[in-house]
């Protein structure tokens, strides 16, 4: 039998805020990829819908690629649906590069949170937050 030990809590402040910075670069990548796996279904679901109208591929060949594609509108909604969920969640996870920051501000100035159920002001506190460093990461 293998026993796991637990990780022990950091005992220093430089190490504390080490294990902070972790968990807040951790966070960040999950949601990141969450919103990069919805922008690819939606872009997949796009280009097999472009293949079949320009008859780049007959429709039996690409339900022969793809079995499990649904060309009709509901299902197209629902990957935008999905994709507008995810992008809200990355907006008010903690960021931990002056990068992820910079890409929060420039999502807000181009109106790209339009659509989802987050806030011009939740999205300027998030920011406001990670300068304070008092940003938590938001429940999904």
């Amino acid at each position: 039998m293998i026993v796991q030990r637990r990780p022990q809590e950091p005992q220093t402040e430089t190490a504390k805020n080490a294990r902070l910075r972790e968990q807040r670069r951790d966070a960040w990548k999950a949601a990141e990829a969450r919103t990069a796996y919805w922008r690819a279904r939606m872009d997949m679901h796009s280009a097999i819908d472009r293949a079949e109208a320009w008859k780049g591929y007959s429709k039996a060949k690409l339900l022969e690629m793809h079995p499990d594609h649904d060309d009709e509108i509901e299902h197209w909604m629902l990957l935008v649906a999905c994709y507008r969920k995810a992008l809200g969640v990355q907006l008010l996870t903690p960021a931990h590069r002056a990068a992820d920051i910079e890409w929060k501000r420039k999502v807000l100035a181009a109106g790209g949170r339009k659509y989802t159920d987050v806030t011009d002001r939740d999205i300027e506190n998030s920011i406001r937050r990670k300068r304070l460093g008092q940003e938590r990461r938001p429940q999904q």
